[in-house]
């Protein structure tokens, strides 16, 4: 038996499911800025090449910001993996910095190295 009211209209797509591409796209804009800020003694001479090696990971972490479904579902998951690329690339250099000099004083509390 048919109803008798009219279906209803399907839903407006928000502004969340229109504009999916808002977060990825600041967070390769914010990374890609913070990037070329904070890299700066990374490019110097003497330094060892591989070492830009680890802005590789907020390549890795932006490519599933944008490659993750479109959706409010996966909105969140979106925001938070392009904050966390912009949050790698602002702490690697320093992180990196704190590594070098721990592993230097170890070696030379341990005799590896002569001062």
């Amino acid at each position: 038996m048919p109803s008798a009211h009219p279906a209803a209209p399907a839903p407006a797509p928000t502004s969340r499911t229109t504009a999916w591409w808002l977060p990825p796209l600041l967070g390769t804009l914010a990374a890609a800025a913070l990037a070329w800020l904070c890299s700066d003694p990374l490019r110097g001479p003497g330094t060892p090449g591989f070492w830009l090696l680890g802005y590789l990971v907020p390549v890795a972490l932006l490519a599933g910001a944008w490659l993750s479904p479109r959706g409010p579902a996966h909105h969140a998951r979106r925001v938070l993996l392009g904050a966390l690329a912009c949050l790698w690339t602002a702490v690697y250099v320093p992180l990196l910095y704190v590594v070098v000099t721990v592993v230097l004083v170890a070696m030379l509390l341990t005799g590896h190295v002569r001062s």
